[in-house]
Order: C-alpha cells, then sequence, then structure tokens
C-alpha cells in the first residue's frame, strides 16, 4: 500500500511537469538506423580486454594500416577494407603473406537492422597444421546501448553463428555450429563487445573494449532508415550550435513561441534513452581526475554524461566534463535530433550555485544541475527556442 501511495503521489507531481512540456513517453530504444562503414585515421587506436589491441598506422588510397601479429606471421601489417576486412597481409619485408583470416567478413556496411550476410572461413589448426572449412553467418539483430569498461555505446548486435563444414575427416565435429554475439558501434568504428554463446574448445574468451582513442570523427553518421542520404551527413564541431526543437513544442518541428521566463521545473523528469534516430559522436582522451582542491560536489562532475532531451525525448543530449575547477569546468556539449544536424563544441563552463553553465558565441546558454541521486538535468534556451532533459552518468 505504501509503495502505492508513493507511485500515486510521484505520478500527481508529474503531471505538473506533463502539463508544461507535453507528453514524455515510456523510454524506448532509438529509432533503428543505418550506419556507414567509419572514416578512420592515422593514429585512432582500440584495445580490448582480451589483449587486443589495433592502431590504424597509415592510410593508403581506401585502405587502412594495422599492425598485424600471429602464429604464422609477427611484426607483419594487415591492409583492411572499409568493411575492416583484411584484403592481404604483408610481413616486415612485403612479401604477401597466406593468412586464412584474408577475406574474412565480420562487418558489412551500411548496417542496418535485418541485415544478413555469409563469410566463409578457412583457418589452419594449430595442432595438425590441415585447413578447416567453416560457414559463418552474419544477421544484425537490434540496436541498443551497451557497457563497456570503456564506457556505453549505442551499437548494433550481431549474432554470429559458424558451422563446421560436414567433411568426414572432421571426426565428431563435422557439421557442427556454434554462436557468438558482437556488438558494433559507430561512436568508435569498432566491435566493442562479444560474448560467446556455445561452448567450444579454444574458441576465445568473452571480451569488451577497454580504451580507445580517436584523433578525428571517425563514425560515419547514423541516419534514419526512411533517409538514407542524411546517413552521409557529418558531425562537425561549431561554435554556434542550430537552435533545437523545443520541449514545449507540440511537435519537434513546431518550436515554442516564446521561452518561459524562468527555468522550468525538470525535477520529475526520469532518465532514459533518447528516441533520436541520429547520434552526435563524441569522445575525449583529456578527461582529468580533479585534484584535491576541487570540493568532493564538484569533483563527481568529471566524466561522461548521456541522455535524452526535447518532448517524447526525441534528442539526443551529451556531455564530457573534461576538467573540474573549484569555480568551473571544461566541458564538451553535444546534441542531436532528426530535425538538428549533430552538435559538438567545447565550452568553459562555471559553477552557478549547484548549477555548472555556459554560454555561446551567439547568445544562447545552456545549464545542467546535478540531482541528488547522480543524475543530470539539462536546459537550453536560445531566444524563443528551448528544451530540457535528464543525463545519466556512463560507467
Amino acid at each position: 500500500m505504501e509503495s502505492l501511495m508513493r507511485r500515486a503521489s510521484r505520478l500527481a507531481g508529474s503531471l505538473v511537469v506533463l502539463s508544461m512540456i507535453g507528453a514524455i513517453s515510456t523510454p524506448v530504444l532509438p529509432q533503428a538506423p543505418v550506419a556507414d562503414a567509419p572514416t578512420l585515421n592515422i593514429g585512432d587506436q582500440w584495445r580490448w580486454t582480451n589483449g587486443g589491441s589495433r592502431r590504424v598506422t597509415a592510410v593508403e588510397g581506401n585502405l587502412i594500416v594495422t599492425p598485424f601479429s600471429n602464429q604464422r606471421c609477427t611484426q607483419c601489417r594487415a591492409y583492411r577494407d572499409k568493411n575492416l576486412t583484411i584484403v592481404k597481409v604483408l610481413d616486415k619485408e612485403g612479401n604477401a603473406v597466406n593468412d586464412p583470416e584474408v577475406g574474412y567478413k565480420m562487418l558489412d556496411f551500411p548496417l542496418k537492422v535485418g541485415k544478413q550476410w555469409n563469410s566463409d572461413h578457412t583457418p589452419v589448426n594449430n595442432t595438425t597444421g590441415v585447413s578447416e572449412q567453416y560457414k559463418n553467418g552474419f544477421s544484425v539483430e537490434v540496436y541498443e546501448r551497451v557497457k563497456t569498461k570503456a564506457g556505453t555505446f549505442t551499437a548494433f548486435r550481431i549474432t554470429h553463428v559458424q558451422q563446421r563444414a560436414a567433411h568426414s575427416s572432421y571426426g565428431p565435429d563435422a557439421g557442427r555450429s556454434w554462436r557468438e554475439t558482437l556488438w558494433y558501434s559507430p561512436e568508435v568504428g569498432a566491435v566493442v563487445k562479444r560474448e560467446v554463446n556455445t561452448a567450444r574448445v579454444n574458441w576465445g574468451p568473452d571480451w569488451e573494449l577497454e580504451s580507445y582513442s580517436l584523433k578525428s570523427n571517425v563514425a560515419a553518421a547514423v541516419a534514419p532508415k526512411s533517409t538514407p542520404a542524411e546517413a552521409r551527413q557529418g558531425a562537425a564541431p561549431t561554435a554556434t550550435p542550430p537552435a533545437p526543437p523545443a520541449v514545449g513544442a507540440a511537435t519537434p518541428q513546431t518550436p515554442s513561441t516564446s521561452s518561459p521566463a524562468t527555468r522550468p521545473d525538470l525535477s520529475k523528469l526520469e532518465p532514459g534513452l533518447s528516441q533520436s534516430p541520429v547520434s552526435v559522436i563524441m569522445w575525449s582522451v583529456d578527461i582529468e581526475v580533479p585534484g584535491p582542491e576541487v570540493p568532493p560536489n564538484k569533483a563527481r562532475w568529471s566524466g561522461k554524461w548521456t541522455g535524452w532531451a526535447c518532448r517524447n525525448q526525441a534528442c539526443e543530449a551529451k556531455l564530457i566534463v573534461e576538467k573540474v575547477k573549484p569555480d568551473g569546468a571544461a566541458i564538451i556539449y553535444g546534441f542531436a535530433s532528426a530535425q538538428v544536424k549533430p552538435v559538438s563544441v567545447r565550452l568553459d563552463a562555471k559553477f552557478v550555485g549547484q548549477d555548472l553553465e555556459a554560454s555561446f558565441r551567439d547568445g544562447s546558454k545552456v545549464s545542467y544541475h546535478m540531482r541528488p541521486e547522480g543524475d543530470l538535468e539539462v536546459y537550453y534556451v536560445k531566444g524563443s527556442n528551448w528544451y530540457g532533459g535528464v543525463l545519466s552518468k556512463d560507467k
């Protein structure tokens, strides 16, 4: 009974907010998008928890070059196409190496939910030295958020089924199949997580992205399936973000005619996932641990934050707090929606009471208010346009 009373009280409070900003829907996953191949640059690098790593050392035409090493080839380099498929391997003298990884297609861009592809694979058994034939089927199941040691990302969940050829010399494993799940994130241009779903000797452990460093915007833009042309839309940083849709609008395309006289009460809004079909790509390798001169209530702002904004959670909002000082912080503001090109821009923010506030060159302002439990309320205003939302800290 007590739980029901608390729920009823909470609902009554929510209705006050809803009357001001419009209906807020239950958090759901973003509309399934289409993602083109990533554009990678020299210096981009990733590291996974299984000890694996990848670093772009050169870009030659449409191919990227990465170090490559295994039992068959040490100090080699791999040339990868737009699908990140290895098309050739060269040793340190420049001689071609016949490696079974060549041609193995784990990804097939553009990616979208429902897409399927196959890739035969003929690895060499390290014990017997015999080539063994496998068939591999891949299927993109859903677009969702996934947590890793490197952060929380939006990603395509891909099911991979591998089947061994029905050959008599393969013994009891002939015709058997195994299954794993992979998550590819356009945000970082890489597979960020792997889970083995079928026990198999020597098929390796589960792993996830541990760290990464990107020299520029590596990820191709993500766009709704209904507008493929928008998939090529970039997320170029700008110091003057376009006016986002207003929270109080009847629809995201119809901004309100006047901004509120005072900041609206956003305290009853719940954290959740953005429903924006496009995402703003943001990263930072410069997040500093706050020094001892920074009070704990301000030091807790440090890190990455992701959430939603606008009516019906139609917009994506992000924040990276790179460096916290006693009087303010260096931040990266991020915003995207179906109607607004993705925006990411560095700003100097100041603490005003318990809030962190920053201004853009065009006079627009954004402020963040931290709740006791740690979520952030975001409020942006530019002239007659405004929006509100909630962000949660990436783990």
